[in-house]
C-alpha cells in the first residue's frame, strides 16, 4: 500500500503516484495515548464508504498489523478502512483498479483469507 502513495519520510525516492499522499512515520509523542512501536497484533477495522474489498468480513474480529508507518491519503474518498492505534488512519485504500492494505492479510486468518479472494474477483 505504502508504495502506491506519492513519498515516504523513510527514503527520498518517490513512490508510485497511484494514490496521492505521503506515506509518514507514527508519531507517538503528538498522540494522546502513546501506543508502542511497530504497530503489532489484532486490531478491528471500520470502512469507509463502498469498501468492495471488505465484502463479507467481520470486521471486529480484525487483521494482524506490523508496521511504524502510515499512509497520509491526500484524497479521502480513496480510503477504503481505518484502524484506531493511538489515532485513526487509513489501513486501506482503494481506487478503480488498485487495492493496498497496511494490515498483512496473509497472517489475517479467514478475515485476510476473504480479503484476498475479495481481491481475486476484482483483479
Amino acid at each position: 500500500m505504502q508504495l502506491f502513495a506519492d513519498g515516504s519520510d523513510e527514503g527520498e525516492m518517490a513512490g508510485l503516484g497511484w494514490i496521492g499522499g505521503q506515506v509518514r512515520r507514527i508519531d507517538t509523542a503528538a498522540l494522546p495515548a502513546k501506543p508502542l512501536l511497530p504497530h503489532m497484533g489484532w486490531n478491528s477495522v471500520t470502512t469507509s464508504g463502498a469498501a468492495s474489498l471488505f465484502d463479507g468480513i467481520d470486521l471486529e474480529s480484525g487483521f494482524y498489523f506490523l508496521h511504524s508507518f502510515y499512509f497520509d491519503v491526500g484524497d479521502p474518498d480513496h480510503v477504503a478502512a481505518k484502524v484506531t492505534y493511538g489515532n485513526e488512519f487509513p489501513c486501506a485504500v482503494e481506487r478503480r483498479n488498485i487495492f493496498g492494505m497496511q494490515f498483512h492479510p496473509e497472517k489475517s486468518h479467514s478475515n485476510g483469507a476473504r480479503v484476498l479472494s475479495n481481491f481475486a474477483r476484482f483483479s
